[in-house]
């Protein structure tokens, strides 16, 4: 997946879902991409800390959002370095 320009890979970030879900339209993902993967510390913002809040039950519940983990560690790495150093802050980063 990814490769095939008639299946792309589609990576989402915290604030898309969460913003989506907000205005009831998250199933809009799914309509256009089918399927959207996201990084565990996604999923760890989204549903594990944002349990309760809005958006952390659409994306639990959601079977088209797959959670998939990085498999470039020295990028993961740089990214997480320079993520802290902008003062990026959370119990998601560096999972």
């Amino acid at each position: 997946m990814g490769s095939d320009p008639s299946n792309p890979l589609v990576v989402s970030d915290a604030s898309t879902l969460i913003h989506l879900a907000k205005i009831g339209h998250l199933h809009l993902l799914e309509t256009f991409f089918g399927a959207v993967t996201i990084p565990p510390a996604v999923w760890c913002e989204v549903v594990e800390q944002g349990a309760g809040k809005e958006g952390s039950l659409e994306v639990k519940q959601a079977d088209w959002i797959k959670v998939d983990k990085p498999t470039d560690v020295a990028l993961v790495r740089l990214l997480i370095e320079r993520a802290r150093r902008w003062g990026v802050r959370g119990d998601c980063v560096g999972d």
